[in-house]
């Protein structure tokens, strides 16, 4: 795979009551830490909890959300205290240190490591009486080394840098074990067994010599295994339970001699095998090491359910005996035990079937007649990344253009001062200037660079800042426009490149096409652009696809570039770890560099010398600009736009504020329309001849400004629109009375808010009275594609202001947008016709395996059985139909075969059927398919179609009268299995609900609720 799927976050308005709360009113303390794949040990009288993953969560008393890729975090719980202790910010000295993945002194997202349950143990190399806390590589770290935690000095280092397997091992053996072998006093090892992110692995085994520092590849293991625990007892490594062979919840015990390097063959057997059996099989269990046993804690189960049992293998006797039982079932969760004492801790990962949005842990001890469990306190831990800098304070300032005057929509960037100038690129902190040009960001205290840049525009003179204890502001301008772009048409050289993304795409002005080296070439590759002859370069915009580099420089020359030669190069700008540059959305990152003085070159090498932590395997990039001493024109302001004669040319570069572009097609109400803003005072009509745009874009705009001969509106009739990023932004609708969206031309076309009673109604628009009966009543007509509200009803709305008093309102569709794809499988033909053919496709269950399409809950990067990825798919936010010939692993046209989608829902409350709620799933596919919801298979549909919305309304009555299917509180899963028969291939699914304002139709689900793929 040469591109990473990005997800696209698009926020939803949540619609929530109000709380009001007295001057007495008690908050609750953070979150706790929900996180599971982490490790937990038991060192020096505490227990450690490190790494780990954590869906996103929302604590309903605060309102803070807490993101999911947490995986940088670590915890300390002290029995003594009863109270945990944990790395909440980088710069807490009270706090244990997170996590620092890539090294540069920030704790950030998304850095550390979720391994598994297995791979994780403690040792004091140093010698200074405390044991080090050692983890083992997992996932993303994908390099195979290990992360260790010295309490004395509450710092992470990274050792252990792994060269590989010779026969195509995976280095980090994520879902594999790492178990400590101290042969001597004086002499440690790690034995590093299975695990695997494609599959399966047996070439995965490897030791670590603590002492020495290397590595000794091992013969491969006798069986291929992941998801599996184990332990060495006695100088014998004992591996169990994972998937075993492509067995799930496999129970097989093996038995490896450290000394010797043999695997013990069971008596009577001919070769290495099981000496014994788990009474249960499991993977994803935890696992502790006392009196000489085994214990293999809780895990899944082959049917997809968590196991509550703690099963122990004795070394001696070969045999396998049931301990108890945990206080909850669970699977990917801390379980250690204190080997002075035999006090067992357990607790967070996934319990009962689901991850909780707090992290219970329990205490029990091994030795009592029976287990009795007390809870433990929850750990206080929570990692938001936005308030990852607590402990700061706020930078705040205006960015003004060479005229002086507020410029909205600039990337402002804060990056640590040692890192070098250029801080719009490879910064720290980002900010966007709002339609006022106003930023604000947190930095914590230290000394940095802080710059701004804008579209067309040369970064800003970068300010050092040295950031306190106190609030701060800092004001910053751009003093001119960016050299005009001399890189296409150049001549280009390049490392490797593929045949759908070749060295053009980067340096053809275009910001869809693109440039990627081949996967598996190694990390070392160029881009080199020949200019043809030495020029003036002032900067450089580089816009990296998601496999950006983690470690880049530029070089330049004078001499013919052509690598076949001897050109001697000068490095003139070098990003060290970290990088990443600034998120524009839809897959670009933005790196942008202004040289002081001009540069001199006729060659340009860009450099990429390190993967990133976002992504391995091959590098991408959409466009290399190169800016000259030419001078280039920014686009023109909106307001300046609206004050030029009729047939003007204009450019325009900003964000879209509402569409006319309903999803693949257009409004009802105006066709190929959307408006751009530039500030809520500020903003135009753009009309062209398709549907391109979405709220929130940055778009380009060229075209002419003309004015409406019906409303006198000033528009922009475009020749040329490009999508340029999707920010994620969207202006606050500007609140004004209806007097002043029906009497002040300036704001047409932007996005406001009114309110007032519904007067009168016709098809598709309604109008509303802001003060019925009074002298000043100003009356407005809402055009809307849904059904209206009822007369008399007191409504508020927003959307875009038309000519003649009209305002457009955007309604919600519901679609979703983000799915967790897998796929694809087909049985052979067995004969008949197509449908019988499909039929069996769709009645077959190829997930059974892994418990089954019914039990499955997938993870982007979990393998299926077919040794393929589920990974993030996500359309744009005017798309609704899935296209599902575009993934690569579906090539178009392809005859029979399945893929699966997944998703899950997160609802406030209870959502029932036609007796309640009115809740439906409204489905279109090409071709058949089946619908699991909460893991029953509600809905099939053997069909041969093209696909379209809504073809499908799957009823919510059963025929025992009641609910076919009902939205819980908290997280719902559903899983669509779609066949193509042959051709075209899609899905488009959303819920509706019943209309709350009493019409009688359906409307989108558009109460407080999330969709997320995973």
């Amino acid at each position: 795979m040469h591109r990473k799927f990005g997800t696209l976050l698009l926020a939803v308005t949540l619609l929530g009551g109000l709380v009001v709360a007295s001057a007495a009113a008690v908050y609750l303390p953070p979150d706790p830490h929900p996180r599971f794949n982490a490790q937990a040990i038991f060192a020096d009288g505490k227990v450690h909890w490190a790494g780990g993953y954590a869906t996103t969560v929302t604590n309903p008393v605060s309102g803070k959300t807490y993101y999911n890729n947490r995986q940088s975090g670590y915890s300390i719980y002290d029995p003594l205290t009863n109270t945990w202790s944990s790395s909440k910010w980088s710069d807490d000295p009270q706090s244990p240190a997170g996590i620092d993945n890539n090294e540069d002194g920030i704790v950030g997202e998304p850095e550390g490591t979720y391994p598994g349950t297995c791979q994780m143990f403690a040792y004091d190399r140093n010698g200074d009486g405390k044991k080090e806390i050692w983890i083992h590589a997992g996932y993303p770290v994908w390099e195979g080394h290990f992360f260790v935690y010295d309490p004395a000095a509450n710092k992470w280092t990274k050792v252990g840098a792994f060269p590989g397997f010779s026969d195509g091992g995976y280095k980090a053996q994520y879902l594999g074990v790492a178990a400590l072998w101290e042969e001597s006093p004086t002499q440690a090892w790690v034995l590093c067994a299975g695990g695997g992110f494609w599959g399966p692995d047996n070439k995965s085994f490897a030791k670590y010599n603590i002492q020495t520092d290397t590595w000794t590849e091992l013969p491969d293991l006798p069986v291929t295994m992941i998801g599996h625990v184990g332990a060495v007892i006695n100088g014998k490594l004992y591996l169990t339970g994972g998937n075993q062979n492509n067995v799930s919840a496999a129970t097989g015990i093996w038995e490896y001699n450290c000394a010797t390097g043999v695997w013990t063959t069971p008596a009577g057997g001919t070769g290495p095998g099981p000496v014994a059996n788990l009474l249960v099989g499991v993977e994803r269990a935890a696992v502790g090491v006392y009196n000489g046993k085994l214990y293999i804690i809780g895990g899944q189960k082959a049917d997809g359910t968590d196991y509550n049992g703690i099963q122990v293998f004795d070394p001696v006797s070969k045999s396998v005996t049931l301990l108890g039982t945990l206080p909850v079932a669970m699977s990917r969760h801390g379980g250690c035990i204190d080997p002075a004492t035999g006090d067992i801790y357990v607790g967070a990962g996934r319990q009962n079937g689901q991850y909780l949005a707090y992290e219970p842990w329990w205490k029990a001890n091994v030795n009592a007649p029976s287990l009795t469990w007390t809870r433990l306190p929850d750990d206080p831990a929570y990692f938001p990344y936005q308030d990852w800098v607590a402990g700061g304070e706020e930078l705040s300032g205006v960015v003004t253009g060479p005229d002086g005057k507020p410029l909205p929509q600039c990337v402002v960037a804060v990056k640590k001062k040692g890192r070098g100038p250029y801080a719009t690129a490879d910064a720290q902190y980002y900010a966007l200037t709002d339609g006022a040009g106003h930023y604000s960001v947190t930095v914590p205290p230290g000394d940095y660079y802080v710059a701004a840049w804008r579209y067309a525009y040369k970064p800003s003179a970068d300010k050092v800042l040295v950031m306190g204890a106190t609030p701060q502001k800092l004001d910053l301008q751009i003093t001119e426009a960016a050299g005009q772009n001399i890189a296409p048409g150049s001549t280009v050289y390049v490392s490797s490149a593929t045949g759908n993304e070749p060295a053009s795409g980067a340096v053809d002005n275009d910001m869809w096409s693109r440039w990627s080296t081949e996967g598996g070439t190694g990390a070392d590759h160029y881009y080199i652009i020949d200019l043809g002859s030495v020029r003036d370069v002032t900067g450089l915009t580089i816009y990296w696809e998601t496999a950006r580099p983690g470690i880049y420089q530029i070089d330049v020359t004078n001499n013919d570039p052509n690598p076949a030669g001897s050109p001697t190069w000068t490095t003139v700008y070098t990003c060290p770890k970290g990088g990443g540059g600034f998120d524009m959305g839809y897959g670009h990152f933005l790196d942008a560099i202004g040289f002081t003085t001009p540069v001199k070159a006729r060659g340009i090498r860009f450099h990429c010398m390190a993967f990133s932590q976002w992504w391995q395997g091959n590098y991408s990039a959409y466009e290399f600009v190169v800016h000259n001493t030419n001078p280039g024109t920014p686009p023109i302001s909106i307001a300046a736009a609206k004050q030029l004669p009729d047939g003007s040319p204009v450019e325009l570069f900003s964000v879209v504020s509402v569409s006319g572009a309903s999803e693949f097609g257009n409004s009802k109400i105006f066709p190929n329309t959307f408006w751009l803003q530039e500030s809520n005072a500020s903003g135009i009509r753009v009309e062209y001849d398709q549907p391109v745009a979405w709220p929130g874009e940055w778009d380009y705009v060229k075209g002419t400004i003309e004015t409406d001969p019906v409303t006198g509106e000033r528009y922009v009739q475009a020749t040329e629109v490009q999508t340029w990023a999707f920010l994620g932004i969207e202006f606050a609708p500007q609140a004004m009375n209806n007097k002043a969206c029906v009497e002040t031309k300036n704001p047409w076309g932007i996005r406001v808010k009114t309110w007032g009673k519904v007067t009168d109604m016709v098809p598709n628009q309604f109008m509303i009275s802001d003060n019925v009966g009074a002298p000043n009543q100003v009356d407005i007509q809402v055009q809307r594609s849904g059904p209206a509200p009822e007369i008399g009803a007191f409504v508020t709305v927003s959307g875009a202001l038309a000519g003649g008093g009209k305002l457009f309102e955007w309604p919600f569709d519901g679609y979703i947008r983000s799915w967790l794809m897998h796929g694809s499988y087909a049985v052979p033909n067995p004969g008949g016709n197509e449908y019988d053919w499909q039929q069996a496709n769709l009645s077959e269950d190829f997930l059974a395996s892994q418990g089954g399409e019914a039990n499955i809950q997938p993870r982007p990067g979990d393998v299926g059985p077919n040794g393929a990825q589920w990974f993030v798919w996500t359309i744009k936010p005017w798309e609704a139909i899935i296209d599902l010939n575009k993934p690569t692993w579906k090539p178009s046209g392809q005859n029979q075969g399945c893929i699966y989608a997944s998703v899950w829902i997160w609802a406030d409350r209870t959502y029932t059927g036609e007796s309640g709620d009115g809740l439906e799933l409204w489905i279109g596919t090409d071709d058949g398919y089946r619908v699991y919801w909460n893991g029953n298979m509600i809905y099939e549909n053997n069909i041969w179609r093209g696909v379209g919305r809504d073809q499908d309304k799957i009823p919510n009555i059963d025929w025992m009268g009641g609910d076919l299917y009902v939205l819980n509180p908290g997280w719902n899963h559903i899983l669509m299995k779609v066949n193509n028969i042959t051709g075209g291939y899609g899905m488009v699914l959303r819920l509706m609900v019943n209309d709350p304002a009493g019409t009688g139709e359906k409307v989108p689900l558009v109460l407080p609720y999330s969709v997320v793929p995973w």
